[in-house]
């Protein structure tokens, strides 16, 4: 029988897989872009993983054990969407349009925002609490930016890069007028 916890995480990862469908769309998504959207994805509920059982062993923070047999899992593919969508498809979007200065501003920008979601979460939810001071919120930054340059690492491996040219790459908007006419 699904209890309401159950059900909780399930709708959460449904949700979140339609927001990588819609950040897909509307970023014009390949398949090779999902892929690896996807794969980052993947690598980082593991690298999430890692990060989180070595800050409790050296008394970074304490996570809370899901009552849910299963929950660990249930929350992982959720953060996979997650992490696939946010950190893969939309900082690779900004990175290959920007380049370098594109992929500074997302490690800042992750490095923040991830440490801002996780005190957040440590908060709502008491999953992940953090001890006093600083070295937790700096390891947890950290973390964030290197899972932001290792994202686009494998974004790269897999979906390949943006040719700057534009005779190179016509758009998607001139290659349809070409088409239409």
């Amino acid at each position: 029988m699904a209890t309401p916890s159950y059900i909780a995480y399930i709708f959460v990862d449904g949700m979140l897989l339609l927001f990588l469908t819609a950040i897909a769309f509307l970023t014009h998504a390949t398949t090779r872009h999902v892929v690896g959207a996807l794969a980052v994805g993947t690598v980082g509920v593991l690298l999430h993983a890692g990060h989180v059982v070595l800050g409790q062993t050296l008394g970074w923070w304490s996570a809370s054990s899901l009552t849910l047999p299963h929950g660990h899992w249930l929350m992982s593919v959720g953060l996979a969407f997650w992490l696939g969508t946010g950190v893969g498809l939309i900082c690779w979007q900004i990175v290959t349009t920007l380049g370098a200065g594109g992929l500074v501003g997302m490690l800042t920008f992750m490095a923040g925002f991830g440490l801002l979601l996780d005190s957040v979460g440590s908060l709502v939810s008491q999953a992940l609490v953090f001890t006093p001071g600083l070295i937790p919120r700096i390891s947890d930054g950290v973390f964030w930016a290197t899972l932001t340059v290792l994202s686009q690492g494998i974004m790269r491996m897999i979906a390949g890069t943006v040719p700057r040219d534009s005779s190179e790459a016509p758009s998607r908007i001139e290659a349809r007028k070409q088409n239409a006419a």
